[in-house]
C-alpha cells in the first residue's frame, strides 16, 4: 500500500521541502526555518521571493556527498535559492574566483561600451 503524500505546509509564505529531502541535507524543519529566517524569506544570492514560493537547499559540491553520512552535510549547506539562482547564476562548480571573474568580464565589457565613439563600440 503506498504512503499517503504529506500536504504541503508553509513558513513564512514558502513551502517547507518535504521530510526526506531535509533528511537528504542533514537539516530538520527547525534547521531549514532558521536558514529562511537568516535570509529574511528570501533567496540568498537575488533577494526577491520566488513566485513558485519554493526553495532549493544549496549546498557546497564536495567530495564524498554521495556516500558521506547525513549527519555531517549541514555544514557544507550553504543556504536556499530560488530556482533560478540555483540553476543558472550559482550552477555546480561555482566559486568566488570564478563568479567574479564573471562579473570582471562584465565590468570590463561595460566599460569598453561606455568607450564608444561616434555610436561605434571600441575595443581595445
Amino acid at each position: 500500500m503506498k504512503q499517503p503524500v504529506e500536504a504541503p505546509h508553509f513558513y513564512l509564505g514558502i513551502q517547507v521541502p518535504r521530510k526526506e529531502t531535509l533528511v537528504k541535507y542533514g537539516l530538520d524543519e527547525t534547521a531549514w526555518m532558521k536558514i529562511l529566517e537568516r535570509q529574511d524569506g528570501k533567496c540568498g544570492a537575488c533577494g526577491k521571493v520566488p513566485s513558485s514560493n519554493r526553495y532549493t537547499i544549496d549546498h557546497e559540491h564536495v567530495r564524498g556527498w554521495t556516500k558521506m553520512a547525513t549527519s555531517l552535510r549541514p555544514p557544507f549547506v550553504r543556504g536556499l535559492l530560488c530556482y533560478m539562482c540555483n540553476h543558472y547564476r550559482l550552477a555546480r562548480g561555482a566559486t568566488v574566483a570564478n563568479l567574479m571573474g564573471g562579473a570582471q568580464y562584465l565590468l570590463d565589457y561595460e566599460a569598453r561600451r561606455l568607450n564608444k565613439v561616434g555610436g561605434v563600440l571600441i575595443i581595445e
